[in-house]
């Protein structure tokens, strides 16, 4: 199979947050190994995924987005997905994403949320 996503990094410095942007297609778990490794294996504590460059996402795909949340949870991360398009909006709230996962309209917006008070 033929893995259709990629993504870059940055840090994001106060407080320390990696920031991945995706682009292609959530439509595996395949697609999401090489994401799924890199947060399992990173010290950060705070995410924040752009889904502004992702055209496609399915069950499957979303499936793996939300079993990493999860695990996320359970290590004590947090993980904010952000620049949601209206399509791939509407899977999300379709799949019920928007009533366990944290959801941004924008990257500036997660780093808001995440932002000590």
């Amino acid at each position: 199979m033929k893995v259709k996503l990629r993504f870059e990094k940055r840090i994001h410095p106060t407080p320390p947050t990696l920031i991945l942007e995706l682009s292609g297609e959530v439509s595996s778990g395949r697609s999401l190994e090489s994401l799924i490794e890199l947060i399992h294996g990173s010290d950060y504590k705070f995410y924040v995924v752009s889904m502004r460059d992702v055209q496609y996402i399915n069950s499957s795909g979303f499936g793996e987005l939300a079993e990493l949340h999860l695990k996320c949870e359970e290590r004590g991360k947090s993980l904010y997905f952000a620049d949601l398009s209206d399509k791939i909006s509407a899977v999300f709230e379709t799949m019920g994403g928007n009533n366990f996962m944290r959801i941004a309209p924008t990257v500036d917006e997660a780093l808001a949320a995440i932002a000590p008070r």
